[in-house]
Parts: C-alpha cells; structure tokens; sequence
C-alpha cells in the first residue's frame, strides 16, 4: 500500500481562518462607528457581507503500488484489481464534486468504478463518480472504490505499476 498523506488544510487553520473574517469584521463595525447617539428604538441599518473560498481536497487512504496481470485477465480482456481504492474528501462545496479515475499506463484502455455511487463512462476511458457532499462542511467522507481496468490490444502478462491517476474536481 502506498503512504497515505494529507492535503487537507487543518482544522485549526480553518478554525485560525474564521477567527479572522470575524476579527476583520469587528475591526470595520468600530472603525465604522460614528459615534453618534441613538435613542432607544431607532433604526439602525447595517451591511455584512462575506465571501467564502471553495475548498475542496482530497487524501489517499489506500491505493495498491501495483496490479498483476495474468494470461486469464488478458484473454478476458480486463482485470478486476483485488485491492480497493479508498480515498477521504473534504470540502465546503454545497453543489455536487466530481471523482475522476483515469487510465495512467498505455496498457489500459479504460477504468470502471464499481461504488455505492453510479459512475459514469467517459470517452477517453475515465471513469467518473459525481457526489453530493454527505456530511457537515470541512469534514472528511470516504469513498471507496473497486476498480476494472479494461486491457488494451498488446497487453503482456506480468506486474504493472498502478494504473490509474485520480482527480477531484468541482461539478
């Protein structure tokens, strides 16, 4: 299995994030204050208004270093990889994200996804999962994968490197 490693910024630089939105926040409303004194009961009127940045990032869990392809898996024309792909996502987005597998070796002519989701088929040979974040925002989901790699002409039995790339995009 290959190292896992983060890419998720850390709940305390999140956290260090909003502390500042909120400190900037406070800083306009006193530098905005008049001064003025206002009878109990007056209206007063006043304009907030933030922009969130999009954050989406993704960590590998598990992904094998290698795939083994027999004469059986050539002759069928794919091979079913034993180990799954499992990956974590974390992201702020309220639509849809994408997770993208794409063939990475000439030696494969395309990928399925087997998963709870429904994947899709592209024209290049990648296969595409489209979620809906599940859980709060910044926190971590899983997603895990089975993956057939559809074999392409020339194919020699032996062991291959690990044959996909993986990808997270916005919808």
């Amino acid at each position: 299995m290959a190292p896992a490693s983060s890419t998720f910024p850390s709940r305390q630089a999140f956290a260090g994030a909003c502390r500042m939105v909120c400190l900037g926040l406070a800083l306009s409303l006193a530098a905005g204050w008049s001064g003025a004194v206002h009878a109990a009961g007056d209206p007063v009127a006043m304009r907030v208004s933030a922009r969130v940045a999009v954050s989406l990032g993704m960590r590998v869990i598990s992904m094998p270093v290698s795939a083994q392809v027999s004469a059986a898996d050539i002759a069928r024309g794919h091979m079913d990889l034993q180990a799954p792909l499992a990956v974590a996502v974390r992201t702020n987005l309220a639509t849809p994200y994408r997770v993208v597998v794409y063939p990475a070796l000439p030696t494969v002519a395309a990928v399925h996804v087997v998963s709870e989701d429904t994947a899709t088929l592209g024209p290049d040979g990648h296969a595409e999962l489209q979620r809906q974040r599940a859980v709060r925002p910044m926190d971590e989901e899983t997603i895990t994968m089975s993956l057939r790699i559809r074999l392409a002409p020339g194919t020699v039995p032996g062991t291959m490197t690990w044959p996909v790339r993986v990808a997270l995009l916005p919808s």
